[in-house]
């Protein structure tokens, strides 16, 4: 696992710029600077678990097994809506990266929408704006999944124009109103966050 670590800890100062590979090797493909931004925020996830994941390893007692492992949520900024919790950032906005980490900051998750009946209820308490998901085709062009399960969007509900992908660089979805977009992983939008 340390040596994954280590890999992944090269990989992603490659993608952030802070080590530069060399152009003289034509196998290295080059990507652009907003490629590049994603690919280092999916990286800088993903070795955020691996580390946060070899920590609890070393610190959790040699009887408990993975699956007892609870993170802990303080329900005190969620709203339970229907049988689950949300919370629903609106005074801060962020680019989806920074809103998967503030949401696993809360011991939660960016939030996957099950159902119509849901997604009325988060937008019936939302102000103006956009608001990301944990939905994305980061991993796969084209099959929205979530970050966090690695499965397929249960509930999408697109505007009829999208998803669009112009560009190919609207890859994380967002929500506005009753609907869904893909837009920029870049862009700062509110977040929803689930317990």
């Amino acid at each position: 696992m340390h040596q994954i670590v280590i890999i992944l800890a090269v990989a992603c100062q490659l993608a952030y710029g802070f080590a530069i590979p060399d152009s003289s090797v034509p196998e290295i493909p080059r990507l652009s600077k907003e490629h590049m931004g994603q690919l280092a925020g999916v990286c800088m996830l993903t070795l955020d678990l691996m580390v946060k994941k070899t920590a609890s390893d070393h610190l959790s007692p040699p009887n408990q097994i993975e699956g007892e492992r609870k993170r802990s949520v303080s329900l005190e900024n969620f709203e339970k809506m229907g049988d689950r919790y949300f919370y629903i950032e609106q005074q801060h906005k962020r680019n989806w990266f920074a809103a998967v980490r503030a949401c696993r900051d809360m011991g939660a998750q960016l939030a996957v929408i099950e159902n119509q009946a849901e997604m009325n209820s988060i937008y019936e308490k939302q102000t103006l704006g956009r608001y990301w998901l944990d939905i994305s085709d980061l991993v796969k062009r084209g099959e929205f999944s979530s970050l966090t399960t690695g499965l397929k969007a249960p509930f999408i509900n697109w505007r009829s124009d999208q998803p669009d992908n112009l560009s190919n660089s609207k890859h994380c979805v967002n929500m506005f109103g009753p609907l869904m977009y893909n837009d920029n992983c870049e862009t700062e939008h509110y977040f929803v966050c689930q317990a």
